[in-house]
């Protein structure tokens, strides 16, 4: 295990052991609307590391580590905003197997804003532009984003999820993954310039996100970009639900409430990311939900019943298509002016 001691908690980084026809069709008309009305706005004391997570490796086998002057005793190690499960707590194997990943042509959109944004390329010669991802998760954005050859700090609440992303990105020198929470990053005052939220935006609280946000900061800005895979399906649309049809397009709904609520004059852009399910991975996927019920629980049967009448009454020669599309909104937030 890999401590790292951080400005208000003790980070712990563990080793875990380790077309559908009309759903299609009603998201794309739900993706078309939305779009015509989005799109016209605009560390570490001591030694106990590893070198991957902690710092900048100056050598085989060894890296810089963080000091940390407020940083508490190691006798009696606490986690402040931890939040050690969630919503997802056991579903992290079925979350990194699952989910859709996000399309190269985001990533590139992503770099390219960077570079517009911060034409300089760094804060100074000595401080790169240094991202954080807020909810990362199983690392599903983190690991396109270090190829941008960035700092990124990942945060993940969760114990489990946290795990995977530290087994996703354990050979990425330039990530590090902290054990956090969107109101309690544990991340340095005035340390990021890019704040990144992929497909968990929804689960925050907008004034505390917001708080945070201008905490971690530096230059009294920063570039909120917030991402979601906007899909047919997911394990909320459930089959004895009046308004199933209505509930086509919850992803998208969570795009645009999240959106209304976290910016004021966001560019939005949209990707096309289709996914092609297998019996099995369509399986994984909705097993993925936070609302899924865990494997053994009572009602994990009749929700893998419902999964395969899904996949039944809408794939074709065993093949489950939906038309999944990456929405991304953006904006280069001020404040302190």
């Amino acid at each position: 295990m890999a401590t790292f001691r951080g400005d208000f908690a003790y980070i712990f980084l563990c080793h875990p052991e380790r077309s559908g026809g009309s759903f299609g069709s009603a998201l794309r008309a739900v993706l078309r609307m939305t779009a015509g009305g989005f799109c016209h706005p605009e560390r570490s004391e001591g030694s106990l590391a590893t070198a991957h997570q902690l710092g900048t490796p100056t050598s085989a086998g060894s890296h810089k580590s963080f000091d940390s002057p407020r940083s508490p005793s190691m006798t009696n190690p606490v986690i402040l905003g931890g939040m050690e499960q969630t919503k997802f707590h056991g579903k992290a194997q079925a979350y990194a197997a699952g989910r859709p990943g996000y399309p190269a042509a985001a990533i590139a959109c992503i770099r390219d804003m960077i570079g517009t944004t911060f034409p300089a390329g760094a804060v100074s010669a000595a401080s790169p532009i240094t991202i954080a991802e807020i909810g990362a998760g199983t690392g599903k954005l983190t690991v396109p984003l270090a190829g941008l050859e960035l700092p990124v700090f990942a945060v993940e609440p969760d114990a489990d999820m946290r795990g995977v992303l530290i087994d996703q990105t354990r050979a990425l020198a330039n990530v590090t993954v902290i054990d956090g929470t969107a109101a309690h990053t544990t991340l340095p005052s005035h340390s990021v310039d890019v704040i990144v939220v992929a497909q968990a935006l929804h689960w925050f609280e907008p004034d505390t996100f917001a708080a945070e946000c201008r905490r971690i900061a530096r230059g009294g800005r920063y570039l909120l970009i917030s991402l979601y895979n906007v899909t047919s399906f997911d394990s909320a649309l459930k089959n004895d639900s009046p308004e199933h049809n209505a509930q086509l397009a919850g992803s998208i709904r969570h795009f645009g409430d999240t959106k209304a609520a976290f910016f004021r004059d966001p560019v939005v852009r949209s990707f096309p990311n289709p996914i092609h399910y297998t019996r099995e991975s369509w399986r994984i996927y909705m097993d993925s939900h936070s609302h899924s019920p865990l494997p053994g629980s009572p009602d994990y049967p009749a929700h893998r019943a419902w999964v395969d009448t899904l996949f039944d009454d809408r794939a074709v020669d065993d093949v489950l298509t939906d038309d999944t599309t990456c929405m991304m909104a953006r904006e280069l937030v001020r404040f302190g002016e």
